[in-house]
Protein backbone atom coordinates (compact mmCIF):
# COMPACT_ATOMS: atom_id res chain seq x y z
CA UNK A 1 0.00 0.00 0.00
CA UNK A 2 1.32 3.31 -1.14
CA UNK A 3 1.04 5.88 1.79
CA UNK A 4 0.41 10.33 0.94
CA UNK A 5 3.16 12.29 3.30
CA UNK A 6 2.20 15.28 1.56
CA UNK A 7 0.17 16.77 4.23
CA UNK A 8 1.95 16.26 7.46
CA UNK A 9 4.16 18.90 8.80
CA UNK A 10 7.90 18.91 9.18
CA UNK A 11 7.67 19.08 12.96
CA UNK A 12 5.22 16.35 15.06
CA UNK A 13 2.31 18.75 16.30
CA UNK A 14 0.98 17.59 19.61
CA UNK A 15 -2.22 15.55 19.94
CA UNK A 16 -5.08 18.49 20.18
CA UNK A 17 -3.37 19.96 16.50
CA UNK A 18 -2.29 22.80 15.61
CA UNK A 19 -3.99 26.23 17.82
CA UNK A 20 -6.52 27.83 15.33
CA UNK A 21 -4.20 31.12 16.37
CA UNK A 22 -1.26 30.36 14.17
CA UNK A 23 -2.60 30.43 10.72
CA UNK A 24 -4.78 33.47 11.78
CA UNK A 25 -1.26 34.99 12.56
CA UNK A 26 0.11 33.58 8.81
CA UNK A 27 -2.53 35.08 7.66
CA UNK A 28 -2.21 38.23 9.21
CA UNK A 29 1.37 38.86 7.97
CA UNK A 30 0.78 37.95 4.57
CA UNK A 31 -2.03 40.51 4.40
CA UNK A 32 0.21 43.38 6.27
CA UNK A 33 1.06 45.88 4.22
CA UNK A 34 4.72 46.15 6.32
CA UNK A 35 6.66 44.00 8.63
CA UNK A 36 4.74 43.89 12.34
CA UNK A 37 6.65 43.90 15.43
CA UNK A 38 4.95 41.56 18.50
CA UNK A 39 3.03 44.39 19.70
CA UNK A 40 1.61 45.65 16.48
CA UNK A 41 0.64 42.05 15.99
CA UNK A 42 -0.86 41.77 19.08
CA UNK A 43 -2.59 45.16 18.84
CA UNK A 44 -4.51 44.39 15.29
CA UNK A 45 -5.54 40.95 16.72
CA UNK A 46 -7.13 42.82 19.41
CA UNK A 47 -8.77 45.02 17.44
CA UNK A 48 -10.09 42.81 15.15
CA UNK A 49 -12.02 41.46 18.46
CA UNK A 50 -9.41 37.90 18.08
CA UNK A 51 -8.79 36.40 21.50
CA UNK A 52 -5.30 36.60 22.15
CA UNK A 53 -3.18 34.43 24.42
CA UNK A 54 -0.11 36.18 26.84
CA UNK A 55 2.73 37.54 24.51
CA UNK A 56 4.76 35.40 25.25
CA UNK A 57 2.38 32.78 23.51
CA UNK A 58 1.99 35.03 20.11
CA UNK A 59 5.77 34.81 19.88
CA UNK A 60 6.23 31.23 20.22
CA UNK A 61 3.06 30.85 17.33
CA UNK A 62 5.33 33.38 15.76
CA UNK A 63 8.50 31.00 15.77
CA UNK A 64 6.32 27.87 15.12
CA UNK A 65 5.24 29.70 12.04
CA UNK A 66 8.59 30.95 10.74
CA UNK A 67 10.68 27.46 11.71
CA UNK A 68 8.08 26.02 9.03
CA UNK A 69 8.66 28.79 6.42
CA UNK A 70 5.21 30.04 6.49
CA UNK A 71 6.11 33.58 7.76
CA UNK A 72 10.45 35.40 7.29
CA UNK A 73 11.76 37.28 10.09
CA UNK A 74 12.98 40.52 8.05
CA UNK A 75 14.61 42.31 11.66
CA UNK A 76 15.25 41.14 14.56
CA UNK A 77 12.19 42.95 15.70
CA UNK A 78 9.60 42.05 13.17
CA UNK A 79 7.83 39.16 11.33
CA UNK A 80 6.01 39.45 7.75
CA UNK A 81 4.73 37.15 5.56
CA UNK A 82 6.82 34.52 3.83
CA UNK A 83 9.34 35.35 1.02
CA UNK A 84 8.81 35.08 -2.16
CA UNK A 85 10.79 32.69 -3.43
CA UNK A 86 13.97 34.57 -5.66
CA UNK A 87 12.93 37.88 -3.42
CA UNK A 88 15.33 36.88 -0.80
CA UNK A 89 18.00 36.23 -3.32
CA UNK A 90 16.79 39.85 -4.77
CA UNK A 91 17.65 41.32 -1.38
CA UNK A 92 20.77 39.96 -0.59
CA UNK A 93 22.02 41.19 -4.58
CA UNK A 94 21.27 44.85 -3.61
CA UNK A 95 22.85 44.39 -0.50
CA UNK A 96 25.80 43.55 -2.02
CA UNK A 97 26.00 45.57 -5.01
CA UNK A 98 25.44 48.41 -2.14
CA UNK A 99 28.53 47.07 -0.05
CA UNK A 100 30.73 46.77 -3.50
CA UNK A 101 29.78 50.60 -3.91
CA UNK A 102 31.31 52.06 -0.91
CA UNK A 103 34.12 50.12 -1.19
CA UNK A 104 34.89 51.48 -4.45
CA UNK A 105 34.06 54.89 -3.19
CA UNK A 106 37.28 57.26 -2.26
CA UNK A 107 38.06 57.03 1.42
CA UNK A 108 39.44 60.15 2.87
CA UNK A 109 41.45 59.15 5.58
CA UNK A 110 43.47 56.31 3.21
CA UNK A 111 45.99 58.77 3.07
CA UNK A 112 46.84 59.88 6.27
Amino acid sequence: MAFNFDNIPSQPVSAAGEPELVSTIVDLLTAAPRPLTLKEIVTVLNDSEIKTPADTTVRAHLNRARADGRISKPSRQSYAGPVAEGEAQFDIEIAAEGLRRVAEEDDPLADL
